[in-house]
């Protein structure tokens, strides 16, 4: 009997044991499920936070991305915030946060591999995107091509952004090359809402019936121009000097060049000629000040670069004046401190405008028997000589831009020539009947080449040439006067040199910003925050 109860008794403490046991068990398999949950969150919240910062956050955080010279062309070098990464010191580790740390750098080294696939793929997306679509006129967007009709891709808005991320990099890029597109997303102003335009350049107040002169658009064949941001180039030239110097097709785009920034500017009446001057094709000085950016935008009437005075003592009496092509013209005063200079010159170099006169150039103090192109050249390795020895690279960039296309048909601008009948841009294979290469253009280029050479990064020639020979329907025409005041341009007094305002001068203005974007000196190579 004894035996049996002790028998009973080893069976319920048994039991009593197995129980509690159990419930161990239980305890500690629960505490082990919270601790794995816990770590689960903790490793989510790790996560969360990395990719947040990988992505750089919401689109209201998003950076501008600007274009530097040196860029491959399919590169692009954005400027990234750094907002919202939290770098904790290690003391403020806890322990049971270290055996975390191994899984968070594997995750983080997984979404960093993973986002560099994606970049790859996307880049690959971009150059088919630009090969395809730079060989019609489409225009290259977020949106794939084959989900656009024809008619939204012709009308949606055009030029790559400075902030835009799906385009190639103007750096490498020629973009003189290329061809002209219609686009109703153009003009980028009117004339009577600019009160800087000459009037003979505001041809739609002077009543030019068709208005397609102003909707076209230059695209290169290899990258896409950046659309003409006007508050970008102010606050790139905010305290600085632009300075155009030529002859009068460099006053076309100097006087383009204020219409395009005023759009950038609410109060025209904070933007006012410094000495009071009005524009006018007889003032030879004109600066024009943006007094909310504290900078100027420059003209100086100079068609040769050289000056142009009396003749020697003991000239003979049919010589009235002289180019002495071994010194720089009065202006060169004013390049000193420019922080961007374009210069032309060339139209005025013909034996029309020189030598019927009575004009002869000289050297010294001699007159020399140089024809004119013999002349040129010397004038501009003179200018070049300048360029090399005073322009601070530092601080001045330089453009030469090329001979600006003329379109006179059945004469010349003083025996009946026109083009009033041209309303649409010319073919290629009407640019390759009716257009020669000016040999002004080869004569520039050889200046530059063989006299600037320790300062020849911030020189530098500007071929308008190749896509202003297409535009015959872009000049002034048979609307070159103000109507009101001087009544119609007579039929055989057409001007087929300069051209309408809007019109042509702006993509070279829209070819300057891009090549002082793509170079990225200075200001140039900086995200804008406006």
């Amino acid at each position: 009997m004894a035996a049996s109860k002790l028998a009973l008794r080893k069976l319920e403490l048994r039991g009593s044991f197995s129980i509690r046991k159990a419930g161990c068990n239980n305890h500690a398999i629960g505490i082990s499920l919270l601790l794995a949950c816990s770590a689960a969150i903790f490793l989510l919240c790790f996560m969360y936070d990395d990719v947040r910062t990988f992505y750089g956050g919401s689109s209201s955080s998003e950076e501008a991305v600007v274009l530097q010279s040196g860029l491959g062309t399919t590169s692009m070098n954005s400027y990234g915030s750094e907002e919202g990464t939290v770098s904790r010191p290690l003391t403020e580790i806890s322990p049971s946060e270290v055996d975390l740390e191994n899984a968070v750098e594997e995750r983080k080294k997984s979404v960093e591999a993973l986002e560099s696939t994606g970049a790859s793929n996307d880049s690959s997306i971009v150059e088919e995107s630009d090969d395809s679509g730079l060989n019609d006129d489409s225009i290259r967007s977020g949106t794939p091509k084959d989900k656009l009709s024809q008619s939204e891709v012709l009308e949606m808005p055009v030029g790559a952004d400075t902030t835009s991320t799906d385009r190639k990099s103007l750096s490498g890029c020629d973009i003189s090359q290329g061809k002209w597109v219609y686009d109703e997303t153009y003009p980028l102003y009117r004339s009577k809402n600019c009160p800087f335009a000459d009037p003979g350049f505001r041809c739609e107040e002077n009543g030019r019936p068709d208005k397609d002169f102003m909707k076209y658009r230059w695209q290169p064949h290899d990258c896409d121009l950046p659309r003409f941001n006007p508050q970008d180039m102010l606050e790139r030239l905010r305290d600085q000097r632009v300075v155009f110097v030529g002859d009068s097709l460099g006053r076309n785009q100097w006087e383009s060049m204020l219409c395009m920034l005023a759009e950038g500017v609410q109060n025209k009446s904070r933007i006012y000629e410094i000495n009071g001057e009005t524009i006018s094709k007889h003032v030879g000085e004109l600066i024009f000040r943006f007094q909310d950016y504290n900078c100027t935008v420059e003209y100086y009437r100079d068609p040769f670069l050289v000056p142009q005075t009396r003749p020697p003592p003991h000239s003979p009496s049919n010589v009235t004046s002289s180019l002495k092509i071994d010194q720089v013209s009065w202006s060169a005063g004013r390049w000193p401190g420019a922080n961007i200079l374009v210069f032309n010159s060339g139209h005025w170099w013909s034996w029309e405008k020189i030598n019927r006169g009575g004009g002869r150039f000289q050297v010294g103090n001699n007159l020399t028997t140089h024809g004119f192109k013999e002349a040129f050249h010397i004038a501009l390795n003179t200018w070049a000589s300048w360029m090399e020895e005073n322009i601070d690279p530092a601080t001045t960039q330089v453009f030469f831009r090329s001979y600006a296309s003329v379109h006179f048909r059945g004469g010349s601008w003083n025996s009946g020539g026109h083009c009033h009948e041209e309303v649409k841009p010319l073919t290629d294979e009407d640019v390759q009947k009716m257009q020669k290469t000016p040999w002004t253009n080869k004569l520039i280029v050889d200046a530059i080449n063989k006299n600037i050479k320790k300062k020849r990064s911030v020189v530098e020639f500007m071929d308008v040439t190749t896509s202003t020979d297409y535009r015959s329907d872009g000049h002034s025409g048979l609307y070159a006067n103000d109507v009101k005041v001087m009544g119609p341009t007579p039929m055989n007094r057409q001007d087929c040199s300069h051209f309408c305002l809007p019109g042509v001068p702006d993509t070279w203005n829209e070819l300057l910003y891009a090549t002082l974007l793509a170079r990225g000196h200075g200001v140039w190579g900086e995200p804008i925050r406006y």
